[in-house]
């Protein structure tokens, strides 16, 4: 993928998943994120992708073995993360009915600090994807996350935990000094009066880089 589409890509998703956000708010009379199942965020994100960007195929729950394998798997026995099991989401390039090309990988969780038990395996398979394979350059972990007035207003505070989550996937990615840059965009929903709370999406880019490494 290059430069215009990963900006279409992150715009989408973001779009998309405070899209989701609001029809499930809607459906439901008012239920909240921690409530909201993270296959729905999958889904809308998959439709939203497909939307903006449809040159691309794009997959969910892809098995990883196969993406791995279509990725030009590099020599070596694959981390844990990327054997098996599947993607929450994978995008593609069809050429023909014998050449696929993966692009990227997406992973999606609900979140509202870092836990290392929780999203340390998904961080764990894109830094595999980006580093195990010679096809895969960039690679996006997906956060969904809410937050009610309280002595600052929720905007505020889920500013503040884009960057805090990004800054503890830099540090959890830099444990093994990997040259693995993460980059942030957050978008946050409208403020619901009733509930005096807002809801978020935090995308972070993955990608190799050799120079010194920081959240932007």
């Amino acid at each position: 993928m290059n430069s215009d589409d990963i900006k279409i890509l992150i715009k989408a998703i973001n779009k998309s998943a405070i899209k989701a956000f609001a029809n499930h708010y809607e459906i439901t009379d008012g239920d909240w994120l921690l409530n909201t199942p993270e296959y729905w965020y999958t889904s809308h994100v998959s439709l939203g992708i497909k939307n903006a960007l449809p040159k691309f195929s794009v997959y969910i729950e892809n098995s990883i073995s196969e993406f791995r394998h279509y990725s030009g798997p590099k020599l070596g026995r694959p981390t844990k993360r990327l054997q098996s099991g599947k993607a929450d989401i994978t995008i593609w390039k069809y050429w023909n009915e014998d050449k696929w090309e993966p692009k990227t990988i997406i992973e999606i969780k609900r979140a509202w600090n870092w836990d290392k038990k929780l999203l340390g395996g998904d961080v764990d398979r894109l830094r595999g994807a980006l580093l195990e394979t010679k096809k895969i350059k960039t690679a996006f972990f997906v956060i969904m996350s809410d937050e009610e007035d309280k002595k600052i207003s929720a905007q505020e505070i889920l500013k503040n935990r884009c960057k805090h989550l990004g800054d503890e996937i830099q540090k959890y990615l830099d444990k093994d000094d990997y040259p693995i840059r993460v980059e942030r965009f957050c978008k946050i929903s409208k403020y619901y009066d009733e509930d005096k709370s807002r809801a978020a999406v935090f995308t972070y880019k993955l990608s190799v880089d050799n120079r010194k490494r920081k959240v932007r």
